[in-house]
């Protein structure tokens, strides 16, 4: 249903991954009383982006959330490195990449993260995916001693 959605208006596009993180939001309650969850994403994602897309502060979706992460890793770079990555992979999307709606996505992410004091930022500028996954487990590591 993505790419369906992605392909139409901005707020019917907004409509769209709130619902899809509203019962994602359910389904990690169910979830938490048994294992550890970790989601990629999440609210965050989708009110940066849509607040850049739609050029208004969306921050009031943050309300819809039941259920706030324990942590929160927010990965970061130079956006012309970002760039870059995205044109390698082929998965270069115009609607949500783009050194110019990045940089206004970063600054709406600093935004809302400012909200939380369990925020891990890691500029990810000069590191690979396996280093940055280090990172993470090892500080995943260090939270449960």
């Amino acid at each position: 249903y993505r790419k369906h959605f992605d392909s139409l208006d901005n707020e019917t596009n907004l409509s769209y991954y709130i619902t899809a993180n509203h019962v994602l939001d359910c389904q990690i309650g169910d979830y938490l009383s048994k294992q550890n969850v970790v989601c990629d994403r999440y609210y965050f994602t989708t009110i940066a982006y849509h607040s850049a897309k739609l050029e208004r502060n969306i921050d009031y979706l943050l309300k819809e959330m039941k259920t706030t992460p324990n942590k929160i890793y927010y990965l970061t770079g130079e956006v012309t490195v970002l760039n870059a990555r995205a044109e390698k992979t082929g998965l270069k999307n115009d609607r949500f990449h783009g050194i110019d709606l990045w940089k206004k996505v970063e600054f709406n992410y600093n935004k809302l993260f400012k909200r939380f004091s369990n925020v891990v930022k890691i500029d990810t500028t000069n590191k690979t995916e396996e280093e940055v996954l280090q990172i993470v487990l090892n500080d995943l590591k260090r939270g449960k001693k």
